[in-house]
Parts: structure tokens; sequence; C-alpha cells
């Protein structure tokens, strides 16, 4: 997870799934990229999950492209996004994202079950429950993390380049002189 810790960004929800399912994976880790006013309490639900040694948490980052290279996925467990940043950042670096359907900034960006998931919430079912379950799935079947990967890997890059929003930019303010 890569991104602020607020509220908003529902890192709790991901907790509560990796601790559902983190026995079944004693290989796996969690870990957050970033910082913000929720951290502390982030960091005191890991301990009480007793997940203290199986999460952490690397504070804020200038240079988060290392940790997406050296991520297997990336888990985006916000309710709402404006626009799916970090799914694209992860994208780029050929890094699948599993995410929530209704979480529209990510679910524009991700191709469901071609370089990511995006997981569906049933009315009366918690969300930390179906992501457990979406998560599990992947860590548990191998071919779909590999085939998921290889899908972020062919992610069409070309919108998303600094030369094609440079242009984006460029003709927004050409158009206001």
């Amino acid at each position: 997870m890569c991104g602020h810790v607020a509220r908003r960004k529902n890192q709790l929800c991901l907790l509560q799934a990796f601790a559902a399912i983190a026995p079944q994976f004693s290989d796996w880790t969690l870990e957050f990229v970033g910082d913000g006013p929720l951290r502390t309490r982030l960091e005191r639900a890991a301990t009480e999950l007793g997940l203290q040694e199986r999460v952490v948490f690397h504070g804020a980052s200038r240079q988060v492209r290392p940790h997406y290279l050296a991520a297997s996925l990336l888990v985006v467990s916000s309710n709402y996004e404006s626009f799916g940043l970090v799914a694209v950042e992860a994208l780029m670096c050929n890094l699948p994202v599993v995410s929530f359907r209704h979480c529209l900034g990510v679910a524009t960006v991700v191709r469901d079950g071609v370089d990511g998931l995006l997981v569906d919430v049933p009315q009366g079912q918690e969300m930390s429950e179906c992501l457990a379950k979406a998560l599990g799935r992947v860590l548990a079947e191998p071919e779909l993390l590999a085939r998921l990967q290889e899908g972020a890997a062919g992610f069409n890059k070309a919108p998303y380049s600094g030369q094609a929003v440079y242009q984006i930019w460029d003709g927004l303010v050409s158009e206001t002189h």
C-alpha cells in the first residue's frame, strides 16, 4: 500500500483482511509506504491483531518506485479515489492491483482479471471479508498472480507518460490564453 495514511484510505480494512489470511500465507508481508494521521492507530492495530512481525510501516518516501518494484501486488483499500494515481504508478511498474470495484478512480484504470482484481462487496458483507477472500485467492493461486503480473506488464502506459501528460497540460494552458 502506497499513499497517505488516513481514514478515507480504509487501511484498517486492509489490515483486518490480511489478519484473516496471514496464518495461511506465512511467507507474505504487508507493507505500507506513506504517512498520515492514522499511522499510530494502524501500528497499534497491527500489534493487536498479532501482525507486528508481518506488517512493515516504511513511512513517507519520495522514492516509491523501488517499493513497487520489490512488491508482488498493490492493494488499494480506499472507499473512494477520484483518480487512482497509486494504481497507475503500480501498473507502470508492472505490478497488479487489487481494489474495490466501487472505488471508481481505481476501477477505471484496473482491467479486472487482466492486470488486477476488482472486489465486489455484496450488501450485508464486510469489506474486509471480501478483500480477504480476494487476496487469499491471489496468494493461493500462483498461476493467477503470475497472469495478473503478466497483464500488468501489458498495461498501456502511453496515456500516462510524462510527454502525454505534458501535452494535455500544454493544451489546457493554451486554451486559457
